[in-house]
């Protein structure tokens, strides 16, 4: 009995001792990605609860810890991300997604281009591809403006703009942002007013964060908006590309690594608009075209410190011929009805480029320190040749003896060049888990060259009307307004400066707190903007969210009254700006947003549309104030193959002189209802459908009114009250199909685009004239009708 329990004994010790050598540590493994772009995030910091036990994310952004039991609370914290806490069990695989703290804070819309992705270590797998998205949205442009304007708060009103307005705002309120370097003209055609396109090349674009108001202290320089876009790095494994051929332009698009630890990115973009607008009919003595190229090289000079260069060169063509134009007018002479005809001979030719190198470091100084350092060459140059030639007949009904003759002409010359030279640092240092502070400074230094000789000799009138039978030479001296020669070089600077910290208290609530301290030569003004919002994460998918702050923007050179430093010179406008709204998720199939905001604007610049769309600066005096008042809301919705979002916004838009005692009259982007939508169809076998929708209940104008002239015992056109009426609703469908084929095991995407496909007229503005007889006409000037597009896309 005894030599069985040693048995036992021997035996029990020996099987403790396997048990003890073989078994393994409680542990868990988990993938840390972006939830906006869904890629990788290496560097992660990750650890238990209350405890210094951790490990990091290495560069695909997965983990091993080990656990100190079968069940922990791990803690996953990143530089510029908000926190999550989570409870994890032995053997547990997961995939954590960290949000960037401006989308927890602001709510931002966010459009995300994402190659798929693949997690091969440890048990993940994630598969998602995003890269189709913009196309349904943007359509035959793939503008990345054209994304920005299906989204809530956001109007514009013409089919063939990219240029918007947001929540009352002018298109010149709106800060645009590449790879954080202040982009000041980021449109091609710039010399035609209704027709613009972003020159920034969709193919290369990672994701577009926007900001329709209350952003945070990181962004100046804007009242309205802030559109931030980020360019994604090139593939690392192996050289590839893309070739598309729409009705409008081609675009090349090539990458691959660059050397071990780099990647590069390379686009090219050119139109051919002269060859469809001849289709269409329109304008055949127009000659536009223009043409980009874009490139970005990253480089991994150690895990914890890269450089990426990005460059970009964009150039615009427009050529107008000789034409003589014909028209016939009606006046008023002495009582006596005169009909002019007017021979008119104009000849153009406007050529417009900017260029953008910037070099930016980023670098880990340790794991709770991020610091970037960019410095930024950015150049706009613009030269301009107009000849204009007018002589001008009339003669007086019921009196074929008078006759008047009046000639003139004038030559223009416009060279201006804009160059900045910019250095930023910034730090975002994460003090804990749950507080982060972030700084910057910024210095930029500004250069304005002009060389404008504008050359017009007296206008010349013969006529017999006043001492018939004698001829009359009446000769006006020349206006100083068509006799101008300026050359200048001013030089300038800004100075910014900012600090902001975010606040994590608990996993729902999150508080952020900045300023910003602005200073511009040009003006001799500093400034100083205050920034506050917070974030409320309630049960059940519900998140409140408001802000507040002070938003100057410096003003542009067209804007400034004098051209040099001075004191004297147009001061900065600023806003006092107050959001609140909640956002509600209902899982993954639905999600809602709603967000009401106020705008008080103070030391506005004097801004008028004119009857072509462009935005002119007259008195270049701070001489309004006004604000702007509304509601936006969008919704989201996935219903199997059936993706759809709404937006809707209700908007009040009103300004006034300073000086006088006057009442409100709304500002020019005073639109009470804009709404968008957008459908995307997966109908299965590579097919797709999409419809875009669009409707404005129309912009205020300043109309010109019939009033009964006792003088000349008839009904004439007067200038009618500021912006007293709305032109008629703007309303548009787009629709497009695609179908995407397999060739030599590569993909080749055909689609078909029309723009307003119902072929609505809309209307831009009016023009105010008579008839021959003397009726007065009030002439409709319309946008484009219905235009098709097809195209093609290969990737290889």
């Amino acid at each position: 009995m005894s030599g069985s329990r040693n048995t036992f004994l021997f035996f029990s010790l020996i099987f403790t001792f396997c048990l003890e050598v073989n078994a393994q540590p409680a542990r868990v493994q988990g993938a840390v990605r972006d939830s906006m772009t869904l890629e990788p995030l290496g560097g992660v910091n990750v650890y238990i609860e209350n405890t210094k036990t951790g490990t990091w994310t290495n560069k695909a952004g997965v983990f091993i810890l080990e656990l100190p039991s079968s069940h922990a609370s791990i803690v996953i914290s990143y530089v510029g991300y908000a926190t999550k806490k989570l409870s994890v069990a032995e053997s547990d695989s997961v995939i954590v997604y960290l949000s960037p703290m401006a989308y927890v804070l602001q709510g931002i819309n966010v459009f995300s281009r994402v190659s798929s992705i693949a997690v091969n270590e440890g048990h993940f797998s994630l598969m998602q591809s995003r890269n189709g998205e913009v196309e349904k949205i943007t359509g035959m442009t793939k503008d990345v403006f054209r994304v920005v304007q299906t989204l809530p708060g956001v109007s514009v009103n013409n089919e063939a703009s990219a240029k918007f307005n947001v929540r009352g705002g002018t298109s010149d309120e709106n800060l645009v942002v590449l790879n954080g370097v202040q982009v000041y003209e980021p449109y091609h055609l710039q010399e035609d007013p209704l027709t613009s396109l972003g020159i920034f090349n969709i193919d290369m674009v990672q994701k577009i964060d926007f900001f329709s108001g209350a952003f945070s202290a990181e962004f100046g320089d804007a009242m309205s908006s802030v559109m931030s876009i980020d360019y994604r790095s090139g593939d690392r494994d192996r050289l590839k590309g893309k070739a598309s051929v729409s009705a409008i332009d081609f675009n090349l698009l090539a990458e691959g690594p660059f050397f071990k630890n780099g990647s590069f990115l390379f686009g090219l973009r050119k139109s051919y608009l002269e060859q469809l607008m001849r289709m269409l009919g329109n304008s055949p003595s127009v000659h536009p075209s223009f043409y980009d190229l874009q490139g970005q090289v990253e480089y991994d000079l150690s895990p914890a410190n890269k450089i990426r260069l990005t460059m970009i060169h964009s150039a615009d063509d427009y050529q107008y011929d000789p034409t003589t134009a014909f028209n016939r007018s009606w006046d008023l002479w002495n009582n006596i009805n005169l009909i002019t005809d007017e021979n008119q001979f104009v000849e153009e030719n406007f050529t417009f480029s900017n260029n953008l190198i910037s070099l930016r470091s980023i670098n880990f100084l340790d794991a709770n320190l991020l610091n970037e350092v960019t410095l930024s060459y950015y150049a706009e140059t613009s030269d301009l040749k107009e000849y204009l030639n007018i002589d001008r007949k009339g003669t007086f009904q019921g009196h074929p003896e008078y006759f008047t003759h009046q000639t003139w002409f004038a030559n223009l010359s416009e060279k201006l060049a804009t160059t900045s030279f910019k250095g930023t640092t910034a730090f975002t240092y994460q003090v804990t888990p749950f507080t982060a502070i972030k700084s910057g400074f910024s210095y930029e230094r500004l250069s304005f060259d002009v060389d404008q000789l504008f050359f017009s000799p007296s206008r010349v009138l013969q006529t017999n009307s006043i001492s018939y039978p004698d001829t009359s030479y009446l000769i006006d001296p020349p206006d100083p307004q068509y006799n101008d020669t300026t050359t200048l070089n001013v030089q300038s600077f800004k100075l910014a400066a900012y600090a902001e910290g975010n606040f994590q208290l608990f996993n729902s609530f999150v508080a952020s707190l900045g300023a910003r301290f602005d200073y511009f030569d040009m003006n001799k003004q500093s400034m100083i903007s205050p920034r506050l919002s917070f974030s409320y994460h309630l049960p059940f998918g519900t998140t409140l969210r408001a802000g507040w702050g002070i938003f100057y923007e410096s003003p542009t050179y067209k804007q400034l009254k004098i051209g040099v430093p001075s004191e004297d010179n147009t001061k900065s406008p600023y806003a006092f700006q107050y959001t609140f709204g909640f956002e509600h998720r209902f899982e993954e199939m639905l999600a809602i947003k709603l967000e009401g905001y106020l705008k008080n604007y103070k030391d506005l610049i004097s801004t008028v549309r004119l009857a072509n769309g462009r935005l002119a600066y007259l008195q270049r005096q701070n001489d309004r104030e006004g604000f702007a008042r509304g509601a936006d809301i969008f919704l989201s919705m996935k219903l199997g193959n059936v993706q759809t979002g709404l937006s809707y916004g209700y908007l009040e838009a009103k300004e006034k002189k300073i000086s006088n005692n006057e009442e409100y009259y709304p500002r020019y982007t005073d639109q009470r209802h804009t709404a968008s939508l957008v459908v995307s169809i997966d109908l299965g076998g590579d097919w797709g459908l999409s419809l875009r929708g669009f409707y404005g209940s129309g912009y205020a104008y300043t109309p010109y009114i019939l009033a009964f002239d006792p003088r000349f015992n008839k009904s004439l056109w007067k200038l009618g009250a500021v912006n007293s009426e709305h032109y008629p609703s703007y309303e548009r469908f787009d629709l497009r199909a695609s179908k995407t084929f397999q060739v030599a095991e590569r993909p080749l995407l055909c689609f078909v685009d029309i723009l307003n496909v119902f072929g609505k007229r809309n209307i831009l503005s009016y023009s105010y004239t008579y008839y021959l007889d003397g009726r007065p006409w009030r002439k409709d000037k319309v946008l484009l009708s219905l235009i098709p597009s097809i195209g093609v896309s290969y990737s290889f």
